[in-house]
């Protein structure tokens, strides 16, 4: 009987103990949640009313907060075809002025410089890529970029998240002729963004 006693007691010690433990962390829930509403209401009485959408308009963009950490797209200098022409692009005319070179623009590659040539550069998640991406969004094998006929393609190899040119989103390319100047994002927005150029 006695062993009856003991099992008993331990296990409604050991319920207390759960039901203390859950009554403090719904506590401290709750003062987080609180908190977190206090300092809601104190941001709102701080921020101004919005400005109308004309004076929005005129303000420049180099008022607004730097925040190193966020995404940047690079755009090309010039505007480019439509992005449903992208596939049909003759790229340049004659043989090419200077040596082609993908270059990461920003990610955990900046800096980094891929001179095209030979047969080209693989690019993908992979360790035998030529230029390997990691990124959960880039396929082992994502694409392909060298010299064909002259010109400077970039082939996509049916790729889950799809290749794009000069931050067109909407448009996955399967393959196009590579313009100077052309951005490149592999497996979509928010990964590492390279720029083609001839030097």
């Amino acid at each position: 009987m006695t062993k009856f006693y003991v099992f008993w007691g331990g296990f409604a010690i050991v319920l207390v103990g759960i039901v203390i433990t859950l009554i403090g962390n719904y506590r401290r829930a709750l003062a987080r949640e609180n908190a977190v509403e206090a300092r809601r209401a104190e941001l709102a009485a701080v921020v101004p009313a919005a400005a109308p959408m004309g004076a929005a308009a005129g303000a420049s963009e180099s008022s607004a907060a730097f925040d190193p950490a966020a995404t940047r797209i690079y755009l090309r200098p010039e505007p480019v075809a439509p992005a449903h022409e992208l596939t049909d692009r003759a790229g340049p005319a004659g043989p090419l002025r200077g040596t082609p070179v993908l270059t990461c623009l920003g990610g955990r590659q900046k800096g980094h410089r891929y001179p095209i040539a030979g047969i080209g550069l693989s690019i993908g998640r992979a360790d035998d890529n030529d230029v390997v991406i990691i990124d959960g969004r880039v396929s082992a094998h994502h694409a392909w970029i060298g010299l064909v006929d002259g010109k400077v393609v970039l082939r996509d190899y049916q790729s889950l998240n799809g290749t794009f040119i000069n931050a067109r989103m909407d448009d996955s390319v399967s393959e196009a002729a590579l313009i100077d100047g052309d951005t490149i994002f592999f497996g979509g927005h928010g990964g590492d963004q390279y720029r083609f150029v001839l030097e």
